[in-house]
């Protein structure tokens, strides 16, 4: 009986200094963990062939969802409003075209004519070279536009019976209908110059010469309305 006691108090010491031993050892060694993810890989079956939805069948199943096409923000509506709207940008706003106009009023952007035929061609971004001829007078330059429709130009040209003037000029176009527009603004002369023959000489005069005198009435800024129609 006796031995039996302690053969079990053996025991029970060897499982309390086991115990004791490996707390111990955990608490001194600590075992660092790794995560590891696995991540399976769906290989499809090459045998079969995988149909790609088009837009136009993308664009049916969503009606049938209840969406509205029209807000449609998809790769391909994307594309194809981008190029509307600069369509748009390019052809209703008239500094953006090239072709002909024709003008009638107190002055234009392009020429201080009453009466004026113009033929504007744009040659990069929001730059145009023009040509004029009217009453009174021939003119050549280039301009500037923006897009609030404001114009901006610097005119060389030949006043029948008169000077050359190089003017610049401001103007805002208003739409009336497709082709039809109404403008308003302000004309600068800058410099006229002429050549006189009989002192066989260029005579140049501008605002800062003709200080203190009538001629600086020439270089005073004058308003600018117009009709214009482009053909």
């Amino acid at each position: 009986m006796q031995a039996n006691n302690k053969l079990m108090k053996n025991i029970l010491f060897l499982l309390i200094t086991i115990i004791t031993l490996t707390n111990v050892s955990y608490a001194s060694f600590p075992v660092l963990g790794e995560t590891i993810i696995s991540i399976d890989t769906i290989i499809p079956d090459t045998n079969k062939i995988v149909k790609k939805e088009t837009t136009e069948e993308y664009h049916k199943r969503m009606e049938k969802e209840g969406f509205d096409i029209e807000n449609c923000m998809c790769a391909d509506c994307r594309k194809f409003k981008n190029v509307n709207l600069n369509l748009i940008s390019d052809t209703i706003k008239g500094y953006y075209q090239q072709g002909f106009i024709v003008e009638a009023g107190l002055g234009t952007v392009y020429a201080p004519n009453l009466l004026n035929l113009t033929y504007v061609f744009h040659f990069k971004n929001r730059f145009s070279w023009h040509i004029s001829a009217g009453i009174p007078s021939f003119t050549s330059g280039f301009s500037f536009s923006n897009e609030r429709n404001s114009q901006y130009s610097l005119v060389l040209g030949k006043v029948i019976g008169d000077a050359f003037c190089l003017r610049f000029a401001w103007e805002k176009e208003n739409q009336i209908s497709e082709k039809l527009f109404w403008c308003y603004g302000v004309q600068v002369p800058i410099i006229m110059f002429d050549y006189r023959t009989e002192y066989n000489r260029w005579e140049v005069s501008s605002l800062i010469s003709t200080a203190g005198s009538l001629d600086a009435i020439d270089f005073y800024p004058l308003p600018l309305i117009n009709i214009r129609y482009k053909l």
